[in-house]
């Protein structure tokens, strides 16, 4: 079994026996029959989130904010405010993991950054119908694959660039043509992927 990502950090954060104050995660009810997370998959995310329980960590698996009166999260001077998923969304029948997946806005000084993680069209058609939901940096969902570059939401964006995180050689048909063509002609600066451009740093 390949190990999710999110499951490798916590793997490492345990083993290394550092503690955590907060775990921020999705909301997600696995149901049965779900592909897009297996039973094995689930059980160790399940088991580490329950060992940092255990030893202090507060957990969080928020939904869409209620209200933008004030950000979700505020720390050392970063603003964190979560655009989805949508509660309905995350909850319907047909539900997968993706559709529950945090998609978080930050402000940090004078720069935005709209973090989709792997989330899908479903859970980023929500998020369309918000105003000011990027304008700054948009971090692509899901490596830049086609779920996730619904055309309404990376207009909606708005972005001065994009930010593709991906790797060569790991994930087929990544980033898709189409789900490229759609960032290259809605993003006003530069697109950038990591399998080509490398790391990249802003200052803030």
């Amino acid at each position: 079994m390949r190990r999710r990502k999110s499951d490798q950090d916590l793997a490492f954060l345990r083993e290394q026996k550092y503690t955590i104050d907060c775990l921020i995660y999705s909301p997600y009810d696995r149901r049965y029959g779900d592909a897009s997370v297996t039973i094995e998959e689930w059980d160790e995310f399940a088991e580490l989130r329950d060992y940092f329980k255990n030893n202090g960590t507060n957990l969080y698996a928020p939904f869409r904010q209620d209200s933008w009166d004030k950000a979700y999260w505020n720390t050392n001077g970063a603003q964190f405010w979560i655009l989805g998923p949508r509660k309905s969304t995350a909850q319907a029948d047909s539900r997968q993991l993706h559709d529950a997946c945090l998609v978080v806005k930050a402000h940090v000084g004078s720069r935005k950054c709209l973090f989709t993680g792997d989330a899908s069209d479903a859970n980023l058609q929500d998020v369309a119908g918000l105003n000011y939901i990027c304008d700054d940096i948009l971090h692509a969902s899901h490596h830049g694959s086609l779920e996730g570059a619904d055309l309404d939401f990376v207009k909606k964006c708005n972005a001065n660039y994009t930010v593709i995180s991906t790797e060569a050689g790991v994930h087929d048909n990544v980033p898709h043509p189409t789900a490229l063509k759609r960032y290259r002609e809605n993003t006003k600066n530069n697109v950038y992927r990591t399998d080509q451009d490398g790391s990249l740093k802003w200052t803030v």
